[in-house]
């Protein structure tokens, strides 16, 4: 899933690229404006201040309501949009202890109206 340069967009429920996932980087995630706002644990999606924000499971990020809030291209509601250029790279804050993550919602729910970048932010 992850492309040559160990990185993956994703994308809002309207196919805006939000961010990317950095493999090469422990599975960072980063904004287009370059801040590292949130990182991969397993499956698990936690934010640099330690909180389960929710989890990348089969090409999507899932909310704790179990709502599908962002994905990768393949996956995508919207038609993917092109992708600008990426600023670089800002100094990855600490990450803080990691809160217990919740269990995850069975019922699954095809797109959150939640907006991604705000999702994302509630992990700085």
């Amino acid at each position: 899933m992850a492309t040559a340069s160990g990185e993956i967009t994703l994308f809002d429920q309207e196919g805006r690229p939000v961010a990317y996932i950095d493999f090469s980087e422990n599975s960072v995630i980063y904004l287009w404006s370059g801040h590292a706002v949130a990182y991969l644990s397993d499956h698990h999606v936690y934010g640099f201040n330690g909180r389960h924000l929710g989890w990348f499971e089969g090409g999507a990020v899932i909310n704790h309501q179990g709502e599908k809030i962002g994905f990768t291209k393949t996956n995508c509601p919207g038609m993917a949009k092109t992708e600008p250029a990426k600023m670089d790279k800002l100094i990855q804050k600490i990450k803080s202890s990691r809160e217990m993550a919740p269990i995850m919602p069975m019922n699954r729910v095809p797109a959150s109206r939640e907006n991604f970048i705000s999702f994302l932010h509630s992990g700085k």
